[in-house]
Protein backbone atom coordinates (compact mmCIF):
# COMPACT_ATOMS: atom_id res chain seq x y z
CA UNK A 1 0.00 0.00 0.00
CA UNK A 2 1.48 3.89 -0.82
CA UNK A 3 1.47 5.25 2.55
CA UNK A 4 1.82 8.71 0.76
CA UNK A 5 -1.14 8.23 -0.79
CA UNK A 6 -3.39 6.78 1.86
CA UNK A 7 -2.47 9.77 3.66
CA UNK A 8 -3.54 12.36 1.60
CA UNK A 9 -6.85 9.96 1.04
CA UNK A 10 -7.14 9.79 4.56
CA UNK A 11 -6.38 13.94 5.48
CA UNK A 12 -9.08 14.82 2.76
CA UNK A 13 -11.73 12.27 4.12
CA UNK A 14 -10.62 14.85 7.72
CA UNK A 15 -10.64 17.84 5.97
CA UNK A 16 -12.39 21.07 7.32
CA UNK A 17 -13.72 24.03 5.83
CA UNK A 18 -10.87 26.15 6.78
CA UNK A 19 -9.35 26.28 3.05
CA UNK A 20 -12.35 27.06 1.43
CA UNK A 21 -12.83 30.05 4.51
CA UNK A 22 -9.86 31.04 3.06
CA UNK A 23 -10.80 31.30 -0.01
CA UNK A 24 -14.42 32.17 -0.25
CA UNK A 25 -14.33 34.00 3.25
CA UNK A 26 -18.03 34.47 4.20
CA UNK A 27 -19.63 32.15 1.65
CA UNK A 28 -20.40 29.28 3.68
CA UNK A 29 -22.10 31.81 7.03
CA UNK A 30 -24.02 32.64 4.07
CA UNK A 31 -24.77 29.15 2.56
CA UNK A 32 -25.90 27.91 6.43
CA UNK A 33 -28.04 31.07 6.43
CA UNK A 34 -30.03 30.21 3.66
CA UNK A 35 -30.05 26.51 3.91
CA UNK A 36 -31.14 27.03 8.22
CA UNK A 37 -34.13 29.07 6.40
CA UNK A 38 -35.04 26.21 3.99
CA UNK A 39 -35.20 23.85 6.84
CA UNK A 40 -36.96 26.12 9.09
CA UNK A 41 -40.12 26.96 6.08
CA UNK A 42 -40.84 23.25 5.74
CA UNK A 43 -40.80 22.88 9.03
CA UNK A 44 -43.15 25.63 9.38
CA UNK A 45 -45.06 24.30 6.24
CA UNK A 46 -45.50 20.50 7.78
CA UNK A 47 -47.58 22.31 10.94
CA UNK A 48 -49.97 23.86 8.40
CA UNK A 49 -50.49 20.50 6.52
CA UNK A 50 -53.39 18.15 6.90
CA UNK A 51 -53.32 16.35 10.41
CA UNK A 52 -51.17 13.35 9.44
CA UNK A 53 -50.38 13.75 5.93
CA UNK A 54 -46.37 14.08 6.90
CA UNK A 55 -46.21 11.94 9.46
CA UNK A 56 -47.90 9.09 7.18
CA UNK A 57 -45.03 8.47 4.84
CA UNK A 58 -42.40 5.52 5.81
CA UNK A 59 -45.20 4.19 8.07
CA UNK A 60 -48.40 2.52 7.71
CA UNK A 61 -50.49 5.14 6.38
CA UNK A 62 -50.46 5.32 2.45
CA UNK A 63 -48.45 7.69 1.32
CA UNK A 64 -50.37 10.90 -0.53
CA UNK A 65 -49.17 13.56 -2.23
CA UNK A 66 -48.75 15.45 1.08
CA UNK A 67 -46.23 13.38 2.40
CA UNK A 68 -44.36 12.09 -0.83
CA UNK A 69 -43.86 16.03 -1.73
CA UNK A 70 -42.75 16.91 1.49
CA UNK A 71 -40.02 14.45 2.12
CA UNK A 72 -38.66 14.86 -1.31
CA UNK A 73 -38.27 18.69 -0.63
CA UNK A 74 -36.88 18.16 2.76
CA UNK A 75 -33.98 16.04 1.00
CA UNK A 76 -33.34 18.09 -0.87
CA UNK A 77 -32.52 20.37 1.41
CA UNK A 78 -30.40 17.61 2.35
CA UNK A 79 -28.55 17.32 -0.78
CA UNK A 80 -27.75 21.01 -1.02
CA UNK A 81 -26.33 20.48 2.33
CA UNK A 82 -24.10 17.17 1.10
CA UNK A 83 -23.15 19.82 -1.93
CA UNK A 84 -22.00 22.05 -0.05
CA UNK A 85 -19.93 20.08 2.15
CA UNK A 86 -17.91 18.32 -0.88
CA UNK A 87 -17.27 21.62 -2.37
CA UNK A 88 -15.76 22.81 1.00
CA UNK A 89 -13.53 20.00 0.66
CA UNK A 90 -12.02 20.78 -2.79
CA UNK A 91 -14.23 18.28 -5.13
CA UNK A 92 -14.96 20.90 -8.09
CA UNK A 93 -17.69 18.84 -10.36
CA UNK A 94 -18.92 16.23 -7.80
CA UNK A 95 -21.31 19.00 -5.63
CA UNK A 96 -22.59 20.11 -8.95
CA UNK A 97 -23.71 16.70 -9.64
CA UNK A 98 -25.25 16.61 -6.12
CA UNK A 99 -27.04 19.94 -6.49
CA UNK A 100 -28.50 18.18 -9.60
CA UNK A 101 -30.09 15.48 -7.89
CA UNK A 102 -31.56 18.29 -4.93
CA UNK A 103 -33.39 20.01 -8.25
CA UNK A 104 -34.90 16.56 -9.36
CA UNK A 105 -36.27 15.85 -5.68
CA UNK A 106 -37.45 19.53 -6.20
CA UNK A 107 -39.20 18.48 -9.99
CA UNK A 108 -40.53 14.95 -8.48
CA UNK A 109 -42.10 17.06 -5.45
CA UNK A 110 -43.74 19.49 -7.43
CA UNK A 111 -45.18 16.76 -10.21
CA UNK A 112 -46.76 14.30 -7.89
CA UNK A 113 -48.61 16.98 -5.92
CA UNK A 114 -49.91 18.77 -8.71
CA UNK A 115 -50.59 15.40 -9.87
CA UNK A 116 -51.42 12.91 -7.33
CA UNK A 117 -52.93 10.33 -9.67
CA UNK A 118 -49.39 9.92 -9.73
CA UNK A 119 -48.45 8.92 -6.21
CA UNK A 120 -49.46 5.28 -6.09
CA UNK A 121 -47.43 4.65 -9.18
CA UNK A 122 -44.53 6.67 -8.09
CA UNK A 123 -44.43 4.53 -4.42
CA UNK A 124 -44.63 1.35 -6.07
CA UNK A 125 -41.53 2.13 -8.23
CA UNK A 126 -44.01 1.77 -11.93
CA UNK A 127 -43.15 5.19 -13.05
CA UNK A 128 -39.34 4.17 -14.43
CA UNK A 129 -35.51 5.53 -13.46
CA UNK A 130 -35.90 8.57 -15.46
CA UNK A 131 -39.23 9.64 -14.09
CA UNK A 132 -36.99 12.27 -12.10
CA UNK A 133 -35.54 14.06 -15.74
CA UNK A 134 -38.97 13.69 -16.91
CA UNK A 135 -39.95 16.02 -14.65
CA UNK A 136 -37.47 19.22 -15.43
CA UNK A 137 -39.38 20.22 -18.21
CA UNK A 138 -43.21 20.73 -16.97
CA UNK A 139 -41.68 22.11 -13.75
CA UNK A 140 -39.26 24.31 -15.96
CA UNK A 141 -42.30 25.82 -17.06
CA UNK A 142 -44.04 26.93 -13.40
CA UNK A 143 -40.78 27.78 -11.96
CA UNK A 144 -38.81 30.67 -12.76
CA UNK A 145 -35.35 30.27 -13.99
CA UNK A 146 -35.23 26.55 -12.95
CA UNK A 147 -34.76 25.04 -16.30
CA UNK A 148 -31.76 26.94 -16.60
CA UNK A 149 -30.08 26.35 -13.30
CA UNK A 150 -30.45 22.32 -14.22
CA UNK A 151 -29.09 23.04 -17.62
CA UNK A 152 -25.92 24.62 -16.08
CA UNK A 153 -25.47 21.51 -13.20
CA UNK A 154 -26.50 19.29 -15.83
CA UNK A 155 -23.70 21.04 -18.32
CA UNK A 156 -20.72 21.17 -15.90
CA UNK A 157 -21.68 18.87 -13.14
CA UNK A 158 -23.01 15.49 -14.69
CA UNK A 159 -21.74 14.89 -18.26
CA UNK A 160 -18.74 14.09 -18.59
CA UNK A 161 -17.09 16.48 -21.40
CA UNK A 162 -14.02 17.82 -22.11
CA UNK A 163 -14.82 21.37 -20.03
CA UNK A 164 -14.79 19.08 -16.77
CA UNK A 165 -12.09 17.17 -17.50
CA UNK A 166 -9.00 19.24 -15.90
CA UNK A 167 -6.58 17.61 -14.19
CA UNK A 168 -3.73 19.49 -13.30
CA UNK A 169 -0.53 17.94 -13.67
CA UNK A 170 3.05 18.63 -12.49
CA UNK A 171 5.55 16.48 -13.36
CA UNK A 172 7.08 14.53 -11.04
CA UNK A 173 11.05 12.61 -10.90
CA UNK A 174 9.95 9.30 -9.30
CA UNK A 175 6.72 6.99 -9.18
CA UNK A 176 4.84 9.39 -6.38
CA UNK A 177 2.06 11.00 -7.20
CA UNK A 178 2.40 14.29 -8.03
CA UNK A 179 1.60 16.67 -5.78
CA UNK A 180 -0.63 19.22 -7.64
CA UNK A 181 -2.99 16.15 -8.86
CA UNK A 182 -5.86 15.90 -6.42
CA UNK A 183 -6.50 13.53 -4.40
CA UNK A 184 -9.71 13.34 -1.93
CA UNK A 185 -10.54 16.84 -3.06
CA UNK A 186 -8.63 20.18 -2.06
CA UNK A 187 -8.16 23.70 -2.81
CA UNK A 188 -5.65 25.72 -4.34
CA UNK A 189 -5.77 29.42 -3.65
CA UNK A 190 -5.13 30.71 -7.14
CA UNK A 191 -7.22 32.29 -9.44
CA UNK A 192 -9.14 29.77 -11.41
CA UNK A 193 -9.61 28.09 -8.07
CA UNK A 194 -10.85 31.40 -6.28
CA UNK A 195 -13.08 32.30 -9.41
CA UNK A 196 -14.73 28.39 -9.67
CA UNK A 197 -15.44 28.50 -5.44
CA UNK A 198 -17.27 32.07 -6.30
CA UNK A 199 -19.02 31.22 -8.91
CA UNK A 200 -20.44 27.32 -7.81
CA UNK A 201 -21.04 28.83 -3.96
CA UNK A 202 -22.84 31.53 -5.52
CA UNK A 203 -24.96 29.54 -7.57
CA UNK A 204 -26.05 27.33 -4.55
CA UNK A 205 -26.35 30.00 -2.31
CA UNK A 206 -29.15 31.58 -4.93
CA UNK A 207 -30.63 27.84 -5.73
CA UNK A 208 -31.58 27.36 -2.28
CA UNK A 209 -32.51 31.37 -1.61
CA UNK A 210 -34.52 31.52 -4.49
CA UNK A 211 -36.26 27.93 -4.75
CA UNK A 212 -35.52 25.24 -1.89
CA UNK A 213 -36.51 28.05 0.67
CA UNK A 214 -40.15 28.71 -0.68
CA UNK A 215 -40.60 25.58 -1.82
CA UNK A 216 -42.49 24.32 1.21
CA UNK A 217 -45.03 27.97 1.01
CA UNK A 218 -45.07 27.44 -3.20
CA UNK A 219 -45.84 24.08 -3.55
CA UNK A 220 -48.10 23.12 -0.84
CA UNK A 221 -50.50 26.90 -0.23
CA UNK A 222 -49.82 28.71 -3.62
CA UNK A 223 -51.15 25.98 -5.73
CA UNK A 224 -52.04 28.44 -8.95
CA UNK A 225 -49.59 26.43 -11.11
CA UNK A 226 -50.39 22.23 -12.90
CA UNK A 227 -47.18 21.29 -13.70
CA UNK A 228 -48.47 18.67 -16.53
CA UNK A 229 -45.99 15.78 -17.22
CA UNK A 230 -46.87 14.47 -20.67
CA UNK A 231 -46.20 10.49 -20.90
Amino acid sequence: MDKGIQARVVAGLRRTGAEFEAIGPGKTGEFVGHVTEAYAALLAARRRLPEDAVAGHGGKARPDRYSIAWHLLWGAVNSMTAAWALLERGYPTEPLAVARHAMEQVACAIVLFDNPDLVPRFSAGRLGSAFSTLCITPVSRVVRDFGQTYGMLTEFGAQVAPEVVSLPFAPASGPEVPPALAVAGGLRNDGPERKHVAQVSDLFCSLVHDILAPAGENVFFRTRRTAVLEE
